[in-house]
């Protein structure tokens, strides 16, 4: 073999090696996945502050132990969309499904009251972009909840979603029926169990102290 056609045949080899090696170390793009994440919470409400505003703190649900609303008062809750995929997401709609005897205030979207929907138009999400959204609502007079129910709980659905992708949260709350009152003596709605052991007691407590006070008379 001569010289030359040595040379030829180690450069060839060389570069037949370094295409080799080079094809180990191929770097992948990793495939384009969407994905979205909503989460929903409902507003604990805290101590008004000097300036007149309450503070408001955001969890997840609030159970009867927890707190309870009143009729006509005010509920806030707070919707947090976030692009969770490697590739931006285009045209995003979030909605806030209200629950009976919740109507809407203030906040963003349009409102459909055939269906109790607030439909917020949120736009473009790039990667990892995080919106937040804030709802007040209320609750309804006390003559419009249900005339059976003292205490009950209620469940606020939500949802984030474009053409290919959807993700949905829910937040929990109770409404207390407030105590009327009849001839002076206090009376509660219908089915409500709780306050009405504690109406029991009282009034138990009050006869007692009659009798004593009849006694001592």
């Amino acid at each position: 073999m001569t010289n030359k056609t040595l040379s030829l045949t180690l450069i060839a080899l060389y570069f037949c090696a370094a295409t080799t090696i080079g094809a180990q170390y191929t770097y992948e793009q990793p495939s384009p996945s969407a994905s979205i994440v909503i989460d929903k919470t409902v507003g604990k409400p805290g101590v008004v502050t000097k300036g007149g505003n309450m503070n408001v703190e955001y969890v997840q649900n609030l159970g009867s132990v927890d707190y309870k609303y009143a009729p006509g008062a005010d509920v806030w809750f707070k919707l947090a969309v976030k692009n969770t995929s490697n590739q931006a997401l285009v045209n995003v709609t979030v909605k806030d499904i209200l629950p009976a005897y919740i109507e809407p205030v203030e906040g963003a979207g349009t409102f459909d009251k055939n269906t109790n929907t607030i439909t917020i138009n949120a736009g473009n999400f790039a990667i990892a972009e995080e919106k937040v959204f804030e709802l007040k609502t209320k609750v309804m007079s006390q003559s419009a909840l249900p005339s059976d129910k003292g205490l009950f709980c209620i469940t606020n659905n939500a949802e984030a979603y474009t053409d290919k992708v959807k993700d949905t949260d829910s937040a929990t709350l109770c409404i207390e029926k407030q105590v009327t009152l009849k001839g002076g003596t206090p009376e509660v709605p219908k089915a409500g169990a709780e306050m009405g052991l504690v109406i029991s007691l009282f009034s138990g407590a009050l006869g007692v102290a009659g009798l004593k006070l009849r006694k001592v008379s």
